[in-house]
């Protein structure tokens, strides 16, 4: 017997449930009609794929087009036009920008996969309007505030060694707490990014290093051991070192701080002391030049700009008459 619902929606545990108990039509579970947008919706979800590389964008990317399948999934895929499309997308953007750009974005792979259903012949999403939504997505760490962070949480604390980590490989920090002792080989840190399936090698920098070392090492320590556990020995999730740290930030009271905000801290560091996008592309892992402006939107202008007025000043003075210096 094939189950009808996709796994592991609550629709499925239903039908497993029913199925254990010899009831081959279980109670709770509302077939989708061919051709409508739940059928579609529950065809996509079929392949876990579509929705995102990893299980965090796929759970996100799912509760995204569930909402939308919950509000529209009676409709037929076939009449569905882009005008209607457009207002649903508009109406969330008036609140939301950002989930309505997630929105468009999601509904284009979903109605381009109907094309080739053929429940349509042509995907109406591109002709909706695009949304301009623009943030500053996490904050990014200033000097001041990892100073303050190291006050609270100095050299030999857990809090301490997470920092450093997110600090000194700017890496996700679901690749953070998979980072372990077995990855670590004649000085370097070397291991596949679970988002890009990239393998990365980066050299420990000797603030990193001292962390480690000023941890105690534990009774059952392997190659397998992460850096980073839990009170009780286990290795982190990424959603609970997230909000760990976040506790961690709060005790430092710095309430709008967050792991992620290291990664671009680092990004920023590394663009304010002028190294070019493909040296920052090396630690941080981003494969594109737009990924990396993101990242050090945040560096600090004054900063910058002293450094671009001094060499200008420099290069004036150093050809008073003909300007030779070209």
């Amino acid at each position: 017997m094939y189950a009808k619902s996709v796994f592991p929606s609550r629709e499925f545990w239903v039908e497993y449930d029913a199925w254990l108990n010899g009831d081959p039509t279980p109670a709770g579970i509302e077939r989708a009609a061919p051709g409508t947008i739940a059928d579609l919706v529950g065809r996509f979800f079929a392949n876990p794929a579509r929705l995102g590389p990893t299980p965090d964008t796929q759970g996100r990317n799912r509760r995204i087009l569930d909402s939308f399948r919950e509000e529209h999934g009676e409709r037929m895929v076939a009449d569905v036009r882009f005008e209607a499309l457009d207002n649903i997308i508009a109406k969330k953007a008036e609140d939301t920008p950002w989930q309505a750009k997630k929105l468009r974005r999601l509904l284009n792979r979903l109605f381009a996969y109907a094309v080739k259903l053929r429940m349509v012949e042509t995907n109406p999403v591109p002709d909706t309007e695009t949304i301009k939504a623009t943030t500053e997505g996490w904050h990014t760490w200033t000097e001041d505030e990892i100073t303050q962070f190291v006050k609270r949480h100095p050299l030999g604390t857990k809090p301490y060694l997470a920092m450093m980590l997110m600090l000194w490989t700017s890496q996700r920090r679901s690749d953070a707490v998979r980072l372990c002792r077995g990855d670590v080989k004649d000085g370097w840190i070397k291991y596949r990014v679970t988002k890009t399936k990239r393998m990365m090698a980066i050299p420990i920098a000797g603030q990193l290093a001292e962390a480690i070392a000023a941890m105690p090492v534990p009774d059952d320590v392997s190659d397998e051991t992460t850096f980073l556990r839990t009170e009780y020995g286990r290795p982190f999730s990424a959603k609970g070192f997230g909000a760990w740290f976040r506790k961690r930030c709060d005790e430092a009271e710095l309430y709008h701080c967050s792991a992620h905000g290291l990664r671009k801290a680092n990004a920023r560091r590394a663009a304010e002391i002028g190294l070019s996008n493909q040296s920052i592309k090396s630690v941080t892992g981003h494969s594109t030049d737009s990924e990396v402006s993101r990242y050090t939107a945040k560096a600090e202008q004054a900063a910058m700009a002293r450094d671009a007025i001094d060499k200008m000043a420099a290069w004036y003075l150093s050809n008073p008459e003909e300007r030779l210096d070209k």
